[in-house]
This record gives C-alpha cells, sequence and structure tokens, in this order.
C-alpha cells in the first residue's frame, strides 16, 4: 500500500481516536472542579455565589428558580460531547423529600445536569427550548405559548389533583429474592400535561426499570422490580417520585418471613 493511502486512511481513523477517546486532564479536572464548587455553593446555601458559575442564558432561570436543599452530593458520572465543549453530569445528593403522610426523609436522589464551556470557563447551564426535570425545578420554554399552557394546565387541575395524578395499578409487591422473578407496577399519567418518573430507592438487593421514564398526558408505563439474589438489603418500599409535581408514588416491598 502506498504511503498516500496509509495516510488517507489514517485521517477517518484518527478522527475516531479523537471522538472516542478520554477527554484530555485538564479539561475533566476544570470540569469537576467547576461542579465540585458550584454544588458545594448550593449545599452551603450561598447562592448568590454561585450564579457566577451560571451561563449567561441560564442566569434569569437560576434566579428565578426554587434552589433545592442539597445536604451532600457525589459526582457520579461525567457524559463530553465529541469536542469537549459540553458534558452532561451524573451526581447523587442528599436531599430532604416530602413525602405526604410520613415525616421529611433524607434520601440519595440521582440526577442530572448539563455544562457547557463558557468564555473558557465551564457554566452549569439549562436548555429552556424543551422540557426538563431538574433540582432547581421544571424549565419552561420562554415563550407566550408556554406560558399560556402553564396557565391553562393550573386551571384544569387542582392541587389535590397535582399530587395524585400519576397513579399506580397496585400498592404491593411480593418479591422472593431466594427465587427471583420480575414485578410489574403499571403507572399512569391523567394530568393534561406531560411528567417525570424516577426511583429515588436505591439498593443493591433490587434491579429496578421504567420503562418510559417521561409520560405525556393518558400515557402509561411498567416499572419493573427484580430483587438480586443473596443481596442483604432488602428494602421495605419502593418509592417513585413524579416530576415536576413532587408526588412519590409508595409501593410496599414484602418477603417471605425468615426460616
Amino acid at each position: 500500500m502506498s504511503s498516500s493511502s496509509k495516510a488517507l486512511l489514517s485521517i477517518p481513523l484518527l478522527a475516531f481516536f479523537l471522538t472516542a477517546a478520554d477527554p484530555p486532564s485538564e479539561v475533566d479536572s476544570a470540569l469537576r472542579s467547576r461542579v465540585q464548587q458550584f454544588y458545594q455553593l448550593q449545599v452551603d446555601r450561598k447562592f448568590r455565589e454561585a450564579e457566577q458559575i451560571v451561563a449567561a442564558d441560564t442566569k434569569d432561570f437560576y434566579y428565578e428558580s426554587r434552589k433545592p436543599d442539597i445536604q451532600k452530593f457525589d459526582i457520579s458520572g461525567i457524559q463530553y460531547a465529541s469536542d469537549f465543549l459540553s458534558a452532561k453530569v451524573t451526581l447523587t445528593s442528599q436531599m430532604t423529600i416530602m413525602i405526604p403522610g410520613t415525616a421529611p426523609r433524607q434520601m440519595n436522589i440521582p440526577f442530572s445536569s448539563t455544562w457547557k464551556v463558557e468564555d473558557g470557563k465551564w457554566c452549569w447551564y439549562v436548555d429552556q427550548s424543551t422540557l426538563l426535570d431538574t433540582p432547581f425545578g421544571r424549565a419552561r420554554p420562554k415563550t407566550d405559548a408556554a406560558a399560556e399552557n402553564v396557565a391553562n394546565l393550573k386551571e384544569r387541575i387542582s392541587s389535590g389533583n397535582l399530587m395524585d395524578g400519576v397513579h399506580a395499578d397496585v400498592t404491593r409487591l411480593q418479591l422472593d429474592p431466594a427465587n427471583p422473578k420480575l414485578q410489574t407496577v403499571t403507572l399512569k399519567n391523567t394530568l393534561p400535561g406531560p411528567v417525570s418518573i424516577q426511583s429515588i430507592t436505591l439498593s443493591p438487593g433490587l434491579k429496578i426499570a421504567i420503562a418510559k421514564p417521561d409520560l405525556a398526558a393518558d400515557e402509561s408505563t411498567t416499572v419493573t422490580v427484580e430483587p438480586v439474589a443473596g443481596e442483604p438489603d432488602h428494602p421495605k418500599q419502593l418509592l417513585l417520585r413524579i416530576g415536576p409535581l413532587g408526588q412519590v408514588i409508595q409501593i410496599a416491598l414484602e418477603y417471605p418471613a425468615a426460616k
């Protein structure tokens, strides 16, 4: 093969490695530092200081949004764009969750945030052209039509409907870790607007899968739960958070009596 042919073949190969490679260490270090700084300021309730880490197109949203009650957090993963100028950061945070009928509980909640390079620095931002459920609240498109839709939605449903807008077809599941089998919960969105579904039960003893985490009005989905053989952790409840409503669906988990 001629040297020119080898050179031509090396171009797409090089491009592949550039897009598939790990981020440069300085890029990864800079992002992790900014993420750490931003969320530590949330933990410390220093929201005004955190504004310097917010992208220009998200500052109004940040000013107007409720601030999450984060007690502590960990970075669990980062997914970079091919040009390393934007990224999706996955975190796990400890937050206080309000569950109707019970006392507030501290839980570890997984969530993701989006970041981009602005003026040479990584900045937290929210794409407000689409609905996005974040610990800072539900971002909505800043258009007159969107505002009108939100107003109409509030008129059509009461606060009681909001807290019971997604229905589960069962209230309890029987699980047997000695004979693991899939158990299924069907959820239906009875509200006239979209919702998101997230499991806030995190346990090595359960495999939990949500078939469709985002539901439009009148749509349904299934959540499958399977115990993990040999794992001693047996959670007593499956808790499903419905965003952006604050509804928490509780499914009791029952196990065979110990012999």
